[in-house]
């Protein structure tokens, strides 16, 4: 009978190191010829693990693991504002480590997909503890090359003449990112993309006119924004589960994003700079 032995079996079912015959391969396994023409199964040798003295071992040897926390979010808010204050993490907990994922869609915290999500909506999902931290302000933008080309709009009856580019209708899974719908009513599209930093560089280009959250224009060279009084308004929501929002590690990315949608209130809803919100 064959001796099984845990330390030759890799980590996925199914897959054996060499020197191992599964149970379901006992009877194919190797044999030798004996003098009589006879052939005679091989014996397996057992394998004698050596001794651990775990006396030798100290605690300082393990090396200490970081607590991860996945935060999902959309890209912009991701790469244009979180990316850029995450420094300011480590006044909460400077042995967390941060995950942060850009995707353009809602993501099932009850399936692990992350620990923190942020959005522009409520998700209102049972086993979820929401809660909105903050709002973000969105205006129309475009480039000086696009008014030499086109004019600039002075009233919103104008923009029925201009040109815009946007998100693709057919993969948006979150209705609150259809800002555009809210200022212009069937807007003569030029472009579409998934990606709102393809938006805002077909916008640079001067492509069209495109809306967008201020913490993706603000300081962009190339962009000036039209209409300054008008804006479309998001608040921004923060989830986790509820079984894990005791967890010191999630306590603490909670209150870092608590913190900086405070701290840059004004600069959010396009009434601060980047210079007033960086300090």
């Amino acid at each position: 009978m064959a001796v099984h032995n845990p330390l030759q079996r890799t980590a996925r079912p199914g897959v054996w190191k060499r020197g191992w015959i599964s149970p379901k391969r006992a009877k194919k396994r190797p044999s030798r010829a004996c003098a009589n023409g006879i052939r005679a199964p091989v014996k397996m040798q057992p394998f004698t693990a050596p001794a651990i003295d775990i006396s030798t071992v100290s605690e300082t040897s393990v090396p200490p693991i970081e607590p991860i926390v996945r935060v999902a979010t959309m890209e912009g808010l991701a790469s244009q504002y979180v990316a850029h204050r995450l420094p300011l993490l480590q006044q909460f907990d400077a042995g967390v480590m941060l995950e942060l994922v850009s995707i353009p869609q809602t993501v099932d915290l009850s399936r692990k997909e992350a620990d923190v999500f942020l959005s522009f909506f409520n998700p209102r999902t049972p086993g979820l503890t929401s809660k909105r931290v903050g709002s973000v302000a969105m205006h129309l933008y475009c480039s000086p090359a696009y008014v030499r080309r086109h004019g600039e709009p002075h009233t919103l009856s104008e923009l029925a003449e201009h040109r815009f580019v946007g998100y693709i209708e057919e993969l948006l899974t979150i209705d609150a990112v259809r800002w555009l719908d809210d200022v212009v009513e069937n807007p003569r599209m030029v472009f579409y993309s998934n990606s709102i930093l393809a938006q805002c560089n077909a916008a640079i280009g001067g492509l069209g006119i495109v809306m967008l959250p201020t913490f993706v224009a603000s300081g962009v060279h190339g962009l000036q924004r039209l209409f300054p009084d008008i804006a479309v308004k998001r608040d921004v929501w923060l989830s986790v589960r509820a079984e894990q929002s005791h967890l010191s590690r999630i306590r603490a990315v909670t209150k870092f994003f608590s913190h900086i949608f405070e701290m840059d209130r004004e600069y959010l809803l396009g009434q601060g700079s980047v210079s007033q919100a960086a300090e």
